[in-house]
């Protein structure tokens, strides 16, 4: 069944989400005019349904004027127009993190729970037949009960640069949250999901920050401050111009121009940049988010058993954003492999001392992408559209705000090392 949206922000999430067939956009809330004036054409909107602000958008004497609204501003700028889109009796669809700050996160729950609407935080890897036949496993108990999980989140050093070193909110925690809200708010909404668990216990944590600082700035670079007055920009693994110009896929954080393709090109790209945050040098921007955590976590996983969690975030590590994860239980474990997209299942030695069966309990070929215009997390970005139109909901406000209250949890309680020592 076909459902109207109001669109808050209308950057490349919103566009993802709207591509899915049963959603009709009435409205778009967007501060760029090259941005709002591309959804006005694209969606055959009236001048009246085009708003500057979100303020415009949600204001009392306009209305309601969609089933749903879509907000997918800015992190930092989630939360009051969840709080007036939930005012004005809307279904929400809110892209994760729910906000920046634990007491704005509590704040959205009690407010969706008294305006008695619906909030869908963007968790979209629970809706990924991946997870979805994870879940099942364990809660069969295919290996017995969980005792101990190993959970690895890797970033990637070039990823790291570019969304949490140069961008001008991810980059401070003040602006945006602690890296453990921004990047593995999936991570650790999984955690809790997969083992059922409606409580945790951080018992220790560490995090260092130590690779992007001023002393670490090569001579060569001679102090400069900006990439492109840099002398060595065109070698610098981190250069902003390699990073934002010759890669297509990531001109668009720096232009919101576009060339005769629809993309930008590298000299609009360099050009832009120029002007704005991503041409500082990756030792010079004064971010502060951390660039690794190492979290000990105890979490309830049948009756008043609890299994621990070894979860690892890094920048240092190859992958991109591919997670690997171990769950050992008392008769075998479970291994995930996002990127081969496989659960392998071991069974625990027998008692002549043989190896018990093991077995791929998920390949690939069981993960067919009904549609190729919403790739994005793996396709879970369509399963998680596609479930919520179809009137499913996995994940509930309460949920999200655990997992969100972990985040905040493991960063104040870590301690800061310095790996230079």
């Amino acid at each position: 069944m076909e459902k109207t949206f109001l669109v808050i922000g209308a950057g490349s999430r919103a566009e993802t989400y709207m591509k899915y067939p049963l959603c009709k956009v009435v409205g778009v809330a967007e501060p760029v005019d090259a941005r709002r004036e591309m959804w006005k054409q694209s969606h055959n909107l009236p001048d009246e349904r085009c708003f500057k602000t979100w303020e415009d958008a949600l204001n009392p004497q306009v209305g309601k004027i969609a089933d749903m609204c879509l907000v997918s501003t800015l992190d930092h700028l989630h939360f009051e127009p969840t709080m007036a889109a939930a005012r004005l009796g809307y279904d929400i669809i809110l892209e994760k993190p729910m906000a920046c700050f634990p007491e704005q996160c509590g704040m959205i729950c009690m407010t969706v729970e008294q305006c008695k609407v619906n909030l869908y935080v963007c968790h979209v890897m629970r809706y990924h037949p991946l997870y979805r036949k994870l879940k099942e496993l364990l809660d069969s108990e295919v290996v017995g009960i969980i005792h101990s999980v190993r959970w690895l989140q890797p970033i990637n050093l070039i990823h790291y640069v570019k969304s949490y070193v140069r961008h001008p909110t991810w980059s401070r925690v003040e602006a945006s949250g602690p890296l453990t809200l921004t990047k593995a708010c999936h991570d650790l909404d999984l955690i809790l999901w997969l083992l059922s668990s409606h409580d945790y216990n951080v018992l220790s944590s560490w995090a260092s920050r130590n690779v992007f600082v001023p002393e670490n700035q090569p001579a060569e670079a001679q102090e400069s401050e900006w990439c492109t007055k840099c002398p060595i920009n065109t070698t610098c693994r981190w250069s902003a111009l390699e990073n934002y110009g010759t890669h297509k896929r990531y001109r668009h954080f720096v232009t919101d121009r576009v060339g005769e393709d629809g993309v930008p090109t590298r000299e609009m790209a360099i050009e832009d940049m120029a002007s704005g945050p991503y041409d500082r040098c990756a030792y010079r921007t004064k971010a502060n988010v951390m660039e690794q955590y190492l979290a000990a976590i105890a979490v309830p996983f049948t009756g008043n058993h609890k299994a621990l969690v070894s979860f690892e975030m890094t920048a240092f590590h190859d992958d991109v954003c591919w997670r690997t994860a171990t769950f050992i239980g008392e008769n075998g474990r479970i291994e995930l492999n996002e990127h081969d997209t496989t659960l392998f299942v071991q069974k625990g030695t027998n008692s002549d001392g043989s190896s018990g069966e093991s077995y791929f309990a998920f390949t690939a070929k069981d993960c067919v992408l009904p549609s190729d215009t919403m790739k994005g997390h793996s396709g879970a970005d369509w399963w998680f559209m596609d479930t919520l139109m179809k009137g499913e909901n996995l994940t509930t406000a309460e949920e999200s705000l655990q997992s969100h209250n972990l985040a905040f949890d493991i960063d104040w309680d870590c301690n800061h090392y310095d790996c230079r020592d």
